[in-house]
């Protein structure tokens, strides 16, 4: 059994440039795809098959391999469905034997309109279904009768959910540092990111934290990427795993966060992974103004929002922060000053700004949707809302703008 995966559709690989960046700061696997690599390891524990991931679509020379199954990642929504589905044929004509599957976000949103030039779409997690495939005699057959995979004409289908993230295996890599992740999901309803469906919260428990990080430390890991979309929820579990990083003399960053979730125990903790290191910073992605958190369902408030951000402070840690504008309260204001005054009273040390985009299936995309102010086959637009410029933002030697959160992470690890 040969099985060829491919994280993204469009790329052929990296560039020279960045497979040397990348090796020389021993973070090879931060840009692979970890949804792959999860099914790939939890699968190989359970089964022979052959198993070779590409990150980026291959050349197509590759499908002349006779792989017995083709599975395409499809995580990343957007809206160029047309070029998906040329690619698909062309995967066809070159292995017309392979059974084609898809999985991811996008496949499943768009689950109609592929099916006529694919075999088969899983429908939620894919480590049990992706087994059970490669263990079946009939795999066309176990296709049809199983709800998790969506086939022409199947009326009878559902999300599959792993309830239980113990059973998860430590993913292969290579270099020094290590992207993980030890919750799945988020329990808060923000109006901008909250998806129509989305499966529940989830924790791993602390023994198998403690069991992967030991086994990716013994294979030379030195650093931890975590994530997590809501990290710190559970400050008991991430104590404990920060500080059993710190005992093991690794370190750590969390790249998201829920700052209402931010203690001092959190903080204590997450310093004491990183006292040698000075630009560790916790990313919090929100807009200074009241009105953000009374219209968006964030938990908190502003007030807060800012008492955790001097609590961050206080332990010597960075703060970097994401200021989101476009939303359809907002008027055609320039936020420069409340930002700049804002900026320099808090100290914050990298911020950015980003234009809000609505995602297919949150509820401001499904309220621009109702006032017909996106199309049809958009699963991802710029918000229609946006009428706001910002001028003379203050950028200096103390506040520095962000730009790219993987640079800084690999950085500070």
């Amino acid at each position: 059994m040969k099985v060829l995966m491919i994280g993204n559709l469009y790329k052929n690989g990296l560039s020279l440039f960045f497979k040397i960046v990348f090796k020389l700061i021993n973070f090879d696997n931060f840009f692979k795809n970890h949804g792959l690599l999860t099914i790939k390891s939890y699968c190989k524990k359970h089964t022979t098959a052959f198993m070779k991931i590409f990150d980026y679509m291959p050349w197509f020379f590759e499908f002349k391999k006779n792989y017995d199954i083709i599975a395409i990642s499809m995580v990343i929504l957007h809206n160029d469905h047309n070029r998906n589905i040329k690619i698909f044929q062309k995967i066809r004509k070159r292995s017309p034997n392979s059974l084609i599957i898809l999985g991811g976000m996008y496949a499943e949103v768009m689950k109609e309109k592929f099916i006529d030039y694919v075999d088969a779409i899983c429908l939620g997690e894919g480590e049990i279904p992706f087994k059970e495939l490669l263990e079946a005699t009939d795999k066309k057959a176990y296709l049809e009768q199983t709800p998790y995979w969506y086939t022409k004409n199947k009326t009878n289908f559902s999300s599959y959910i792993m309830k239980d993230l113990d059973l998860l295996e430590p993913v292969e890599f290579t270099g020094k540092k290590v992207v993980l992740t030890i919750t799945k999901n988020c329990p808060e309803k923000c109006i901008y990111c909250k998806f129509d469906n989305s499966p529940p919260y989830r924790e791993k428990s602390i023994e198998k934290v403690k069991e992967d990080i030991k086994y990716y430390i013994s294979k030379g890991a030195k650093g931890f990427f975590f994530i997590d979309d809501s990290p710190f929820k559970n400050e008991k579990l991430w104590c404990e795993t920060l500080d059993f990083i710190t005992e093991n003399k690794a370190t750590a960053y969390v790249l998201h966060n829920n700052f209402i979730y931010i203690t001092e125990n959190i903080l204590n903790s997450y310093a004491g992974c990183n006292k040698s290191k000075s630009a560790i910073a916790l990313n919090i992605d929100c807009i200074p103004t009241e009105e953000f958190f009374n219209k968006t369902g964030k938990p908190g408030t502003f007030e807060i929002f800012k008492e955790k951000i001097r609590l961050i402070q206080r332990y010597k840690l960075k703060v970097q922060t994401i200021f989101i504008y476009g939303f359809p309260w907002e008027e055609n204001i320039d936020y420069s000053p409340l930002i700049n005054d804002f900026v320099k009273e808090y100290n914050i040390d990298s911020y950015n700004l980003a234009e809000l985009e609505l995602y297919y299936g949150t509820q401001l995309y499904n309220e621009a949707k109702k006032q017909n102010l996106i199309d049809d086959e958009q699963l991802i637009a710029v918000s229609p809302w946006t009428k706001i410029k910002y001028k003379k933002l203050v950028i200096n030697k103390e506040t520095k703008r962000l730009y790219k959160d993987e640079y800084i992470a690999n950085k500070i690890l």
